[in-house]
């Protein structure tokens, strides 16, 4: 079986527009087709997110490959089938360091990070996406304003301890 190299040359621009706040690169062409398919074969999944730096200008030598899977309601995997989806994505797009995060159970900063700043490379159910992408919205909002709180006090903290000796 020959499996296709996820390299540069396999990597096209794929999303840069105004509202993204760096241009990101995806995978396009047969490359996606393969994950799409794997993808919409499996049970449970709802969508398939790209986020992180692989892609960006600042990918380096040492980036992973983050993606984040979103899961129908009720129908999360175990660990031993998150990891075989995982190897299963790791073989088809030849990436040996492939992070894949399970987003219905990602802490709130990182799934709001994933959706927002993230490529969807898949949707199995455009319904079910929307419902998870308002909760997340929804859920990151209430969350939002007691970490700007968080931090205001903590760099009002700083300045005292450092400043005020």
């Amino acid at each position: 079986m020959n499996i296709p190299y996820a390299s540069v040359k396999s990597i096209d621009l794929f999303n840069c527009n105004s509202s993204k706040t760096v241009c990101r690169r995806g995978f396009t062409g047969p490359v996606l087709k393969k994950v799409q398919d794997y993808l919409s074969r499996q049970d449970g999944i709802v969508a398939l997110y790209l986020f992180g730096s692989f892609g960006t200008e600042f990918q380096n030598d040492f980036s992973d490959l983050d993606l984040g899977v979103v899961y129908y309601p009720g129908k999360f995997p175990d660990l031993k089938r998150e990891l075989s989806i995982e190897a299963d994505l790791s073989l088809l797009l030849g990436i040996e360091r492939i992070d894949l995060v399970n987003l219905n159970r990602a802490p709130i900063q990182l799934r709001f990070k994933a959706v927002a700043r993230g490529v969807l490379l898949f949707e199995a159910d455009a319904d079910a996406l929307a419902g998870f992408l308002e909760d997340t919205y929804r859920k990151y909002g209430d969350y939002q304003v007691d970490l700007e709180t968080y931090y205001r006090e903590y760099r009002k903290a700083l300045r005292e301890v450092y400043l005020n000796g």
